[in-house]
């Protein structure tokens, strides 16, 4: 029924859903990585099939490694991780015939660049992220001057404390908003 590769977004890349953006690449994970089949099963109903392609990287299903030419049913709920990137899948009709792909767990890099210490603070870890909190920050340094990283620290720190618990009760923080708890953060 059909076929879908997976891989990072990458401008040579081939994949049919690129996984990246232009802040994160998961140097982990290879520009095809991963196969997911569309299969009709005996029964009459569908079946998503992993199909390891021969990725240089280490592809895990639900905690597991997949082995060099492994071709394996999926069920949703199922965890693919691919390189340090954990995808869900999940059912998105009553007949399962469509899967959605949800890449859960927040991921981030940050570059020293130039200068002799790093200064960008994130809020909160990266690994401390669930689906309970959903504020995700980053305060960049003041261009190598001293205290840099303590400011970004200090800022990202207040703030994220802040919004978390002064949700808008509709949920949504604006830039407006947004502006407002900083100032009343600091």
């Amino acid at each position: 029924m059909g076929s879908q590769v997976l891989g990072r977004l990458a401008l040579s890349g081939t994949a049919d859903l690129q996984i990246g953006s232009d802040n994160y690449k998961d140097e982990y994970m290879s520009r095809r990585h991963v196969q997911i089949d569309v299969v009709k099963n005996p029964q009459g109903g569908v079946e998503h099939h992993l199909v390891e392609i021969g990725s240089k990287n280490i592809i895990q299903l639900n905690g597991k490694d997949i082995l060099r030419g492994d071709e394996i049913i999926l069920n949703f709920g199922d965890r693919l991780t691919l390189g340090k990137t954990d995808i869900i899948l999940e059912e998105t009709d009553d007949e399962a015939t469509q899967m959605i792909i949800k890449i859960r767990q927040p991921q981030s890099f940050s570059e020293i660049g130039r200068k002799d210490n790093q200064e960008d603070f994130l809020w909160p870890n990266p690994v401390e992220v669930g689906l309970d909190n959903r504020v995700l920050l980053m305060c960049d340094g003041v261009g190598g001057q001293d205290g840099g990283e303590i400011a970004s620290q200090t800022a990202a720190t207040a703030l994220g404390d802040y919004l978390t618990t002064h949700q808008p009760l509709d949920g949504i923080v604006t830039k407006e908003l947004f502006n407002k708890k900083f100032m009343e953060s600091m």
